[in-house]
């Protein structure tokens, strides 16, 4: 607090009258020129000044004031004076004061008045303060919101540059009979040429949340089916769709615009996806048998391949996720399933595909088991059909 008046027996007063309140440091003069100086060192939160002083009087302290205040901070200003005319108190306020104090003063009503100010002033320092800790939340988020918009449009660009390019190929795994070692058919899997570099799930993903998953399905597919015209007629190829990509219009357009024969098409939804709907994939997959496709559920055991969804879509084929086929012949819990799985899909209809096997010990024991079918890098790696 600064108390300007030419009094020193003003000054004392008023020192002694605000000594109980905790918290507050005076500063004082009784030049009032050296007002000013004291007001920018110090920066007070609040300023009791003396109205009639010699050389420069309140009002001009004042106005002094008024003019090295931001327009967006409050400092108050309280008037001392004797003079209590009318005109006088318009001046003070019309100057920018926020209160006065008539003298002889009252200690009771200064205090109070003094509380009061004080109080002001706090509650405009908190305002300020979360205003600009809005501010910066403000500015943190706008920027936060342009590196997102960039970091879609890089997103989008290297979607489309997979898509327009095209820089996607694709290789085939052999999908094997295990007791006879028989090729029955090739699973076809997407290889993305180009950066980052990640795992084809997250491509396909990305594309799901930019709106690029039809797109991007629709040339895996199209790529998918070169190796039609690549393998025996005895042998089927194996295309993953997402069950909602498969129901649309457009699939089906690109689809009869590429293969109108498909009994040599197993059609793998992937189960990365939840159906909400299954009235319109039953009638899709309807439609799709009877000009000769097959389906197979992938991965049964993980993501939304559960048991129930098997009996929905009653597939020709149901393939046991890697994650039960790793160790098995060392694990008897995961044995259990796959034999489990096994018995499942003899009840309803269906053939059994290990995926993932690795090693001897997990093909001997699928074998035993019972388990079909297997592929994975003991039997073939994935790779061009030439190989």
């Amino acid at each position: 607090m600064l108390i300007v008046d030419d009094e020193p027996m003003n000054i004392r007063l008023l020192e002694k009258i605000l000594a109980p309140m905790e918290g507050v440091d005076v500063v004082s003069t009784t030049y009032a020129r050296e007002a000013m100086s004291l007001f920018e060192v110090h920066r007070p939160d609040l300023v009791l000044l003396d109205l009639h002083m010699p050389e420069l009087d309140g009002l001009d302290v004042l106005r002094l004031i008024s003019g090295v205040v931001a327009a967006d901070d409050f400092v108050p200003v309280m008037v001392l004076t004797a003079d209590v005319a009318r005109e006088s108190r318009h001046d003070v306020l019309a100057a920018g004061a926020h209160d006065f104090l008539v003298k002889p003063l009252d200690a009771s009503e200064v205090t109070l008045r003094v509380a009061n100010a004080l109080h002001t002033r706090a509650l405009h320092v908190i305002v300020e303060r979360n205003r600009g800790e809005l501010a910066r939340r403000v500015h943190d988020l706008e920027e936060d919101a342009v590196t997102e918009r960039r970091r879609v449009a890089e997103e989008i660009r290297q979607l489309r540059e997979v898509i327009d390019g095209p820089r996607l190929e694709m290789v085939y795994q052999p999908i094997v009979e295990l007791r006879g070692r028989e090729t029955t058919g090739f699973e076809a899997l997407s290889r993305f040429l180009a950066t980052p570099t990640r795992p084809p799930d997250q491509w396909f993903a990305e594309a799901a949340r930019h709106s690029l998953r039809g797109e991007l399905e629709f040339l895996a597919v199209s790529l998918a089916l070169h190796g039609l015209r690549r393998i025996t007629n005895d042998q089927f190829l194996s295309i993953n769709v997402a069950p909602e990509i498969m129901v649309t219009s457009d699939f089906r357009t690109s689809l009869d615009a590429q293969c109108s024969d498909l009994s040599r098409i197993v059609f793998e939804l992937t189960e990365h996806s939840r159906v909400d709907e299954y009235a319109p994939l039953l009638e899709t997959m309807s439609e799709f048998r009877a000009r000769g496709a097959r389906f197979a559920v992938d991965d049964a055991g993980s993501g939304f391949a559960s048991f129930s969804h098997v009996l929905k879509l009653q597939p020709e084929w149901i393939k046991l996720d890697i994650e039960f086929t790793r160790g098995i012949d060392h694990d008897p819990a995961r044995r259990a399933i796959a034999a489990a799985l096994v018995q499942f899909a003899s009840e309803v209809g269906s053939n059994v595909i290990a995926e993932g096997i690795e090693n001897e010990g997990e093909f001997e024991t699928l074998i035993d088991i019972g388990v079909p079918y297997g592929q994975g890098y003991f039997l073939a790696r994935p790779g061009p059909l030439s190989q």
